[in-house]
């Protein structure tokens, strides 16, 4: 009974590790897609079980080797074991975390400019830095233009003649110092480096082994993952940075501390609700269910949750202020006002793609997961497995792994009921998980010592892995990748001060041509149909048929909502469509056998010659003004400004995709307006 009673209690004190586990492994895994009957996801996973198992063949190989040569009992496995533990000694100094910080800065700063040329490229960041300019201003939205078509973009309210960001004000006031002295591309790598001494203190206060430790804050500063996100202008390491502060001062908190980082653990979870507010609450709620536990019993201490509390308050009120300036409501996001109540977290339509069920969020969440374990260390070792097999060992969770892996519990399940993929720099929707990976893969050789006290070579085997892990797979796994994110998104790498400068259009009217697509939908936006609705018309309608009936019910004067009800009919015939063959989008269909008017011909014509963006050139700053081609609308500028010199600006296929500056005659755009000629 007493050996009984013995195994209840220490599978009562693994249960959390062990089902923790387990559902990281069939996350990772497992054959989710096609169990639920959804294809195979983003990949056949039989593939990725060879990929994964040949890296782990390879680095479980190195390590065995290399404890067969250097055995524990060894004067070098002594000597290495001692200078590895001074290190880590050396590693819970201030000074030493300082010094990790700034080689980090210097790295993810050479990252950002070497691999993503210093510039925002991926329409969020473009759009968080519009927004930090408005701030740079005095602004929090500016007037929408006369006729919005001309710079309305995908991520921008321009609703109730307020034109702002549609994301949440923190990380675009963050940027807006580092914008207003041309290095908007540094705010990334200073986040990121702050990140890491958040990481650190995080560590110091958690976790009891000095060796683990400092492994884990090396696994957290060179991870390829968390580097290449800190190079970029993405809003999710800076929000990581406030919530490991947060993090980390809510530990010390609990082992003692007093008012003063009560208050600071507060304020960086509001902070972090003012960058991503879902991301901030899955750390914040436990942080404060944790600090709530831990000071109940003593009335000297509850004054802390106060502290906590209000400290967190004061950032959250100034985003509620910020949305009612901005959106009218506090409570109303930029994004819902835009997308309307199918951006929210649920099971309902989304604002464009399949309906978002239980069943989606699920091959999503494994999506993200299969995925980590590739691109979070870009090594032999894949990231989630190595957590698992750590878990599975580990004898039972401290107070702070269980906070711990309440926010990796509740980031997972955040995005569960998300609609979007969101892959960037890889699965960057749940970088607020990757801290629990890499605290688990970092406790891999105490897990196995902890486990077998008596088989040593086993820690000092899985040591030599890991290590082993980025020495022999970044040679393969990293060029591949920094060619893959230098080479991409060419047309957002432009400078266009320097462009137009070289062309001599400084200070000019640019009409930007962008696919007729985007024009298409630029021309609905303007005419007050819904984001939601035209993501579905554009997707649904044949491109040609779409632009004709909308310009002849625009000239029925319908707009808003009349004018979509009459469109709508237009997608009866959706199953029938086929991707368009001109142009860039893949969304663009058309039907098949028609014979295009001769209006259709020449757009389609016209997106062969090139195209290229807006969305960049709205980030000028001498004096240049970009707008958007509207064909016969251009007109209307034109004519609002007829002693500047206009331009029409495409991309050359002929020379690699560069910009080209045409001068624009402006006879022929009153032409074109006639239908007399395409200009």
């Amino acid at each position: 009974m007493n050996a009984i009673r013995t195994v209840r209690s220490g599978l009562g004190r693994r249960a959390e590790p062990l089902l923790l586990g387990a559902a990281l492994a069939v996350l990772a895994h497992g054959r989710i897609a096609v169990w639920l009957g959804m294809g195979e996801g983003i990949e056949a996973m039989e593939p990725l079980w060879q990929r994964w198992g040949l890296g782990l063949s390879i680095a479980a190989g190195v390590g065995t080797v290399l404890t067969m040569l250097m055995p524990p009992e060894s004067r070098a496995a002594v000597r290495l074991r001692e200078a590895w533990l001074g290190a880590a000694r050396a590693g819970d100094r201030a000074a030493f975390a300082l010094a990790t910080a700034a080689a980090c800065l210097v790295g993810y700063a050479l990252l950002a400019r070497g691999v993503f040329s210093g510039r925002p490229l991926l329409i969020d960041e473009i759009v968080q830095v519009l927004q930090a300019r408005l701030f740079e201003q005095g602004r929090l939205w500016r007037p929408v233009a006369p006729e919005p078509a001309f710079e309305s973009l995908m991520l921008v309210v321009d609703v109730a003649g307020k034109w702002f960001g549609q994301f949440p004000p923190g990380w675009s006031a963050m940027l807006a110092p580092f914008d207003a002295l041309g290095a908007s591309w540094l705010a990334g790598p200073v986040l990121g480096a702050t990140a890491v001494l958040g990481f650190a203190a995080w560590q110091r206060a958690s976790e009891p082994s000095a060796g683990t430790r400092f492994g884990a804050l090396l696994l957290f500063a060179t991870a390829p993952f968390f580097a290449f996100l800190s190079a970029s202008h993405m809003n999710h390491v800076p929000m990581l940075a406030c919530v490991l502060a947060g993090a980390a001062a809510t530990a010390r908190v609990v082992a003692g501390g007093g008012t003063r980082l009560a208050f600071v653990a507060g304020a960086a979870f509001g902070v972090a609700a003012t960058i991503r507010p879902f991301d901030a609450l899955a750390w914040c709620a436990p942080a404060g269910a944790w600090l709530l536990a831990a000071t109940w019993r003593d009335p000297a201490r509850r004054p802390l949750v106060v502290w906590f509390g209000a400290a967190a308050a004061l950032p959250v009120l100034g985003f509620l202020w910020y949305n009612a300036q901005t959106t009218g409501h506090p409570l109303l996001l930029g994004y819902e006002q835009l997308w309307g109540p199918r951006h929210r977290l649920g099971f309902h339509e989304a604002p464009w793609g399949p309906p978002h069920t239980p069943r989606r969020g699920l091959v999503l969440v494994h999506q993200a997961f299969v995925r980590l374990q590739t691109y979070g260390f870009e090594g032999l070792v894949p990231a989630v497995t190595a957590s698992v097999v750590a878990l599975g060992l580990w004898p039972r969770f401290t107070a702070a792994d269980r906070y711990l892996a309440a926010t990796a519990v509740l980031t997972t399940l955040c995005y569960f009921l998300y609609w979007h993929d969101g892959f960037f720099l890889g699965p960057r929707l749940y970088l607020g998980v990757w801290p629990f990976v890499v605290t688990w893969v970092a406790r891999v050789p105490a897990a196995l010592a902890q486990r077998w006290p008596s088989r040593p070579r086993l820690a000092l085997g899985a040591a030599w892995a890991l290590a082993a892990s980025p020495v022999v797979g970044w040679p393969s796994h990293l060029p591949f990748r920094l060619s893959q994110y230098s080479s991409g998104l060419v047309t957002m790498r432009w400078d266009p001060d320097a462009e137009a400068a070289r062309a001599g259009a400084t200070g000019g009217l640019v009409f930007v041509r962008e696919p007729w697509g985007a024009r298409s939908i630029a021309r609905l936006w303007s005419l007050g149909a819904a984001r939601v609705d035209t993501e579905r018309l554009y997707r649904h309608v044949d491109l040609c048929r779409l632009e004709l009936v909308t310009d002849s019910l625009a000239a029925l004067g319908l707009r808003g909502p009349a004018l979509v009800s009459r469109l709508v009919p237009l997608l009866a015939d959706s199953a029938t469509l086929v991707r368009a063959p001109f142009g860039v989008d893949e969304t663009a269909r058309m039907q098949p056998g028609t014979v295009y008017p001769p209006r259709c011909q020449r757009e389609a014509l016209e997106d062969a010659n090139g195209t290229t963006v807006l969305a960049p050139r709205l980030l000028a700053r001498d004096g240049t003004r970009y707008v958007r081609s509207m064909g016969g609308l251009d007109t209307l500028l034109l004519a609002a400004e007829p002693t500047r010199r206009a331009w029409i600006l495409r991309a050359d296929t002929a020379i690699g995709a560069r910009p080209v500056y045409v001068p624009l005659d402006r006879d022929s755009v009153w032409r074109a307006a006639r239908g007399a000629a395409s200009p």
